[in-house]
């Protein structure tokens, strides 16, 4: 199983777009989109309806929210149901810092040949840097293996100096770097990766111009430089000996962070300025995929966490019941970058199918322009719980769900509280702040 940036679903932020159809390879459409109901329940019965299936979840019971002695922010998460232990960590740079681009882009490079995808078990471990906005590492690992795993890779990560397959890390520097030259153009030409994380042009001169100390100075720069958000998770049988030495790695490979303040990610630069569409050839591996994204202005609490998720999958919904039946493979994703402030909402479908970003903008109007009916409403509640829950059957994705918001801790109770406490109006009034942003439009 690839997966360069972790793979998405609701409650997901910080996904890498090339790989929505690995994704979509392993969900069907009646696993994601199964919860409609087609009989109609006539107006008495509706609130009868509602207190019935009022949304509940059940699903972390024993997170611990600790601050490392090098300032990382770590969750831990003791009741996965598989026997596997992950760890996804963000590093967020509270400034950038400005050298030569290429060495942002060849620093990311450097980070992907990082990554490992173990064997039949699943294992992975995948390093990702958005142009030095923000780096990203997840490793999920069989539970007896994981400490020594993850030790090995953070030495890597934190030194970068590693051998890959036999090759030394300078040869691998000198085939990225013969590679950029060859690629220049095409590696400028992803023009919403760029939009978002504001890539600038480099020239064949940037690229020959940069050594590994340039690469080496670079990452020691962001690591001093940064605030640091860590989740692990792990089964119930885990010992305390295994949790202390993932501690311990993590304190020994991070160097010392900037105290966690979410006030310096509300003040970034919101990354879409200008409403732009981009077309692209589209992927014959991947089919036809239509995205929009828009600015996300947020404060990462447990309401903007669910308000945005009640819109993403209303709108999917939206989309499914008024398309399914006429594209082949239809699939809706929506997701958050609540750290880089931009959500997407894309729909894919095979190769042939005619889909356009109409689709997406029928949904959204129809969210705007008036409150869903109670019924549908709670349909979409329903939709977001089925949604957590499973994503709650696996180690890697229960780190995901733990990083959505800035608060210590993510109570099962508090969240369906909130969730049930948003009305049709509210869902209304936050899609239309959400939706009056600049918006990127990508066609392929």
């Amino acid at each position: 199983m690839k997966i360069n940036k972790i793979t998405f679903n609701s409650f997901k932020s910080q996904v890498n777009q090339d790989n929505l159809a690995q994704k979509n390879q392993s969900q069907t459409q009646n696993q994601i989109f199964n919860n409609t109901y087609d009989k109609m329940l006539y107006p008495q019965g509706i609130k009868y309806w509602i207190e019935i299936h009022k949304p509940t979840i059940d699903i972390f019971k024993n997170v611990q929210t600790s601050t490392l002695k090098n300032n990382v922010i770590l969750k831990t998460d003791k009741d996965s149901p598989e026997d596997k232990i992950a760890i996804r960590m963000f590093i967020k740079p509270i400034e950038d810092k400005d050298v030569n681009p290429a060495v942002k882009l060849m620093h990311g490079e450097i980070l992907r040949n990082l990554d490992d995808y173990g064997d039949e078990n699943d294992n992975f471990a995948t390093f990702f840097s958005g142009n030095g906005k923000v780096l990203e590492i997840s490793i999920n690992w069989d539970k007896k293996d994981f400490p020594k795993v993850f030790e090995k890779y953070m030495q890597y990560f934190r030194n970068l100096d590693f051998a890959c397959n036999g090759i030394t890390f300078q040869k691998q520097f000198e085939m990225i770097k013969e590679n950029f030259l060859q690629d220049l153009n095409f590696l400028q030409e992803d023009k919403r990766f760029n939009r978002l994380y504001n890539v600038k042009k480099f020239s064949k001169e940037d690229v020959e111009k940069v050594s590994i100390d340039d690469i080496k100075k670079y990452h020691n720069d962001l690591l001093s430089n940064s605030m640091t958000l860590c989740a692990l998770s792990c089964p119930k049988s885990t010992d305390e000996a295994a949790i202390k030495q993932i501690k311990e790695v993590i304190e020994n490979q991070i160097p010392s962070q900037k105290t966690f303040d979410n006030k310096i990610i509300l003040k970034n630069p919101l990354p879409i300025e200008k409403d732009e569409v981009f077309y692209l050839e589209p992927d014959d591996n991947i089919g036809r995929l239509i995205s929009k994204t828009y600015n996300f202005q947020n404060e990462n609490t447990l309401k903007d966490m669910a308000m945005f998720e009640l819109i993403g999958t209303a709108v999917n919904k939206i989309i499914y019941k008024n398309h399914s039946q006429n594209f082949d493979k239809l699939f809706c994703s929506h997701y958050a970058d609540y750290l880089n402030k931009y959500f997407d909402l894309c729909v894919m479908a095979g190769k042939s199918a005619d889909i356009n970003a109409d689709m997406i903008s029928f949904a959204i109007n129809t969210i705007t322009q008036k409150p869903l009916d109670d019924k549908f409403f709670e349909e979409v509640k329903q939709g977001v719980v089925k949604s957590l829950k499973e994503d709650s059957k696996n180690s890697t994705d229960r780190t995901s769900l733990l990083l959505c918001c800035n608060q210590n801790s993510i109570s099962d109770g508090d969240f369906t509280a909130v969730l049930n406490s948003i009305t049709p109006k509210e869902l209304q009034q936050a899609a239309q702040k959400y939706f009056n942003s600049p918006c990127i439009t990508k066609i392929s």
